[in-house]
């Protein structure tokens, strides 16, 4: 999340110093910024830096000839930000000739703005694990009606019992996948199954000794 938000200029005598920040506990080392603005070289530009102190997104525009730097926490993507610095740069440039505290106030309403970027991004997260786990109770009611149904077919459906069985572990060891299928056929007749699904590419062997559905 946003942990701070610093807007930089440049004087010819002090170098870069703070035109505002918010809020105003926040606390950035004037090394930090010196170095975000010299890293931009006064052209229009956009940078993500991170270290050990600081994981910041800033963005030079030579029209207003401000640097605007978001920081974040430390495991925050910068990318994500990018449309909130767009709106920063907005407001700099659309309020050029406002009050210095009506500037303030739209730069705060961008900054609380950001926020709502941790809020979407957790409600996609919880969206997609509730699909990720509906999913899942499907595959688990689908794999059981199979082992249901591998349990009724009779002994002469080899190669539909095979093929359902490994569906269930998708592939197999050949010994592992004969014992599965639960019948009395003999190992002659089991291989014969085996060689007649290869040749009609329903089952693969990935490599010696495994038997994998080709699907």
């Amino acid at each position: 999340m946003p942990i701070g938000l610093v807007i930089i200029q440049w004087d010819s005598y002090q170098g870069a110093m703070e035109f505002f920040k918010y809020p105003q506990e926040f606390e950035v080392s004037n090394e930090h910024i010196q170095q975000i603005q010299i890293s931009h070289n006064f052209i229009s530009s956009v940078m993500l830096h991170r270290d050990e102190e600081a994981n910041v997104i800033s963005f030079y525009n030579d029209s207003h000839k401000k640097v605007i730097a978001l920081f974040l926490s430390k495991l925050e993507n910068g990318q994500d930000y990018y449309k909130v610095i767009e709106r920063f740069d907005k407001v700099l440039l659309e309020s050029q000739d406002l009050p210095f505290e009506k500037l303030i106030k739209k730069l705060i309403e961008v900054y609380d703005y950001s926020f709502s970027i941790i809020n979407a991004r957790e409600e996609v997260m919880l969206y997609l694990a509730e699909r990720v786990s509906a999913l899942t109770e499907v595959e688990h009611d689908f794999n059981k009606r199979l082992a249901f149904l591998l349990e009724f077919m009779n002994e002469r459906q080899i190669n539909e019992k095979i093929l359902i069985t490994l569906i269930l572990h998708k592939e197999l060891p050949t010994g592992e996948l004969y014992q599965l299928i639960q019948t009395n056929l003999s190992k002659s007749t089991f291989y014969k199954s085996l060689r007649d699904l290869e040749s009609q590419k329903y089952i693969k062997r990935p490599h010696r000794g495994v038997i994998r559905i080709n699907f």
